[in-house]
């Protein structure tokens, strides 16, 4: 037996920028252009075959954009037992080609998720992309309907410039009924779903821990995987209009990581921001560094306007997840040291399901400022006496310890042909490097035997 339910998409465009070039500064313009049309929902039928759609959205190409020999359309959407997708198709009939992307924002329920689409459409062709986010999605945030979807289309010509970014906006028919003021990402982490994915909850806070210019962090909660530690901030945007949240300054057990993440987020809308400590501190090898596990994690929280006017003052938050306090270990190889900067060879933090392996260096800052090392240009890199290439980054600010990683791919010590079949065989590292600050601006080698 077919069920048929009719749903309707309104679409809501907000147009972020003028054309212009890349380097140029544009203000937002708010215009809106609503569409609806009819959409018809077909669940599967009941004997239906093991894994088939359960159900189908036929939006017979609806337009949610068409101006200027440029025109976007919504094909169809998919939901199934295990993901949702949605067809996006881009029409260029313009005389140049045309960059689409869509990274910078995407929500479902009001809720942020990741998300990714480029296409890059020649004068006078057409390209279709499909959007889709899995059922962990869904059990993440607790959703059980789709009431409506958002997402940011940039489009740049072939020299870059923008020729337009805006904000859609799909509501179905479930928006008029859908119940936004239940918080569903809190309700399902208290249920316990998420160790169905491996997730163990070990700490979890209602406790607001930032609140200014509208912005609030208004959960926190640390899961053990087995892959390693991971914080999920719970992120509400209850101003008037779009922010812009830097977090930055992370130091993990007193160690700086140079590690930041930058969101942006509409009106009355939730983003879970995550901070993975296992791409921190490599796989979670805190015992190459003297701990015996995560104690605490520090950051910073700035918030800002859409025109990037500070609108909060930047504020430090300390989340305590043990009641050591640790001292730094400065035990090791010391490879470095100069201009009041030390660098402290800790081993290699190997991957336990691969053969891959990031090399781990302290790097400790006794300068009243920061300071920032990244590879020498004219230098060397070799591994086991064989020159590569590496990028090598990393900061430290004044005063503190921090850590500079290289990591060691399968493919770099396989296809790159150094002779090594695993990270267990490399015998030596060099690195040529350059350390430079407001004062300070140095060269020197990295030499490490392992």
């Amino acid at each position: 037996m077919k069920k048929f339910l009719s749903v309707f998409i309104m679409i809501t465009a907000l147009s972020m920028s003028a054309c212009g070039t890349s380097e140029q500064q544009t203000q937002a313009q708010t215009s809106e252009n609503i569409t609806k049309t009819a959409v018809v929902v077909e669940e599967e039928k009941e004997n239906a075959a093991e894994g088939s759609e359960k159900a189908v959205v036929s939006a017979d190409n609806s337009v949610i954009y068409d101006k200027d020999g440029i025109k976007i359309t919504v094909s169809e959407v998919k939901l199934s037992e295990e993901y949702a997708e949605m067809d996006i198709t881009f029409e260029n009939n313009t005389d140049d080609e045309v960059h689409f992307s869509g990274t910078k924002y995407f929500a479902v329920n009001g809720y942020s998720v990741p998300f990714t689409l480029f296409s890059s459409v020649e004068a006078g062709n057409s390209d279709t992309e499909t959007v889709s986010f899995g059922k962990f999605v869904f059990d993440k945030f607790g959703f059980t309907d789709i009431a409506d979807v958002e997402f940011i289309i940039t489009a740049n010509d072939s020299s870059y410039n923008t020729i337009f970014e805006e904000l859609f906006r799909i509501e179905t028919d479930k928006h008029d009924s859908y119940d936004y003021d239940t918080d569903t990402y809190l309700e399902q982490l208290k249920a316990g779903i998420s160790p169905k994915y491996g997730y163990e909850t070990a700490d979890l806070s209602e406790d607001k821990i930032y609140d200014g210019g509208g912005f609030s962090i208004i959960s926190e909660t640390l899961f053990k995987t087995e892959d390693g530690n991971s914080l999920w901030l719970e992120a509400v945007n209850n101003s008037e209009d779009t922010v812009y949240v830097v977090i930055s300054d992370i130091f993990i057990n007193g160690v700086y990581t140079s590690e930041s993440e930058n969101v942006y987020l509409p009106a009355g809308r939730k983003e879970i921001i995550e901070i993975n400590t296992k791409y921190i501190f490599p796989y979670d090898k805190f015992e190459l560094l003297g701990y015996d596990g995560l104690e605490n994690i520090c950051l910073s929280c700035a918030v800002y306007d859409k025109n990037y006017n500070s609108i909060s003052e930047e504020k430090a938050i300390t989340l305590d997840y043990s009641d050591k306090k640790t001292p730094v270990d400065t035990s090791g190889d010391e490879v470095y040291n100069n201009d009041g900067v030390r660098i402290i060879s800790k081993g290699i933090a190997k991957d336990p399901e691969g053969e891959d392996g990031v090399l781990l260096f302290l790097v400790e800052n006794k300068n009243d400022e920061e300071i920032y090392i990244g590879d020498d240009y004219d230098g060397t890199i070799m591994l086991n006496g064989k020159e590569e290439y590496f990028v090598i980054g990393a900061s430290v600010p004044a005063g503190e310890y921090g850590l500079l990683t290289v990591e060691i791919s399968e493919y770099d010590l396989k296809v790159k042909e150094v002779g090594l079949t695993s990270i267990d065989d490399l015998k030596s590292f060099i690195a040529d490097i350059c350390v430079y600050g407001d004062n300070i601006d140095s060269k020197g080698r990295i030499e490490v035997n392992y």
